[in-house]
């Protein structure tokens, strides 16, 4: 119950706070995410046709799934911690990898109860996925 109140409560402050365009655009791609079968190293993962983008790419639509990033999810998904930092040097796929490790947790056995997102190169903007209310909506802090 306190749970299911704090979530609540979560959603409200997100939705006070909602740019609508943006949380349109985030419910499509969590939603295309969720109906998106999850490629094997080597193959192209892609969510749409033309009419869908990676949230903050656009226009790619497509992403190669380099050999590491199967590995590198299993290290973050199987660890008892719960922050990680990925690093690297620029261009190398560090937010790119983010998207496939977004696809892989939705389709997780369990997947987690919230995803929140905030990219270095959209600062104050958070996107947050909420799986128990079925919302997606995008806020300022």
């Amino acid at each position: 119950m306190q749970l299911l109140a704090q979530q609540n409560l979560l959603l409200e402050v997100m939705l006070r706070n909602a740019p609508s365009t943006t949380a349109e655009d985030a419910t499509r791609f969590f939603a295309t995410l969720c109906t998106t079968a999850v490629p094997a190293a080597g193959n192209l993962l892609t969510v749409g046709s033309g009419d869908m983008t990676f949230l903050l790419h656009s226009p790619s639509c497509q992403l190669y799934v380099r050999k590491c990033y199967p590995d590198l999810f299993k290290a973050i998904f199987e660890s008892t911690k719960t922050r990680f930092v990925v690093t690297g040097t620029p261009r190398i796929g560090k937010s790119y990898f983010f998207y496939y490790m977004l696809l892989r947790l939705l389709h997780s056995p369990s997947p987690p109860p919230f995803i929140l997102w905030e990219h270095f190169g959209k600062p104050g903007v958070v996107v947050g996925y909420t799986l128990v209310l079925c919302c997606i909506v995008c806020w300022c802090v």
